[in-house]
């Protein structure tokens, strides 16, 4: 069976303009993290485990994305 990758696409497109990305300026270090939070250097590096957890306590419906990205759904 061969995949026809424009109409992928597209579709994959059409997907994405339906949902809505989520700014994440409001997620934060844990300073008390063991996964890797950085809260020593001016980076404020969060790690995914955290970022996971306060986006989903602001958006529990959240999906992240095969396109590395927290979305909304409309």
């Amino acid at each position: 069976m061969e995949i026809d990758i424009d109409n992928e696409l597209e579709k994959n497109y059409e997907k994405l303009q339906e949902e809505k990305l989520i700014d994440l300026n409001f997620v934060k270090p844990n300073k008390d993290c063991t996964q890797g939070c950085d809260n020593i250097t001016d980076n404020n590096y969060v790690c995914f485990e955290c970022e996971e957890i306060q986006v989903r306590e602001k958006y529990p419906n959240a999906k992240y994305t095969d396109d590395c990205e927290w979305v909304l759904d409309k």
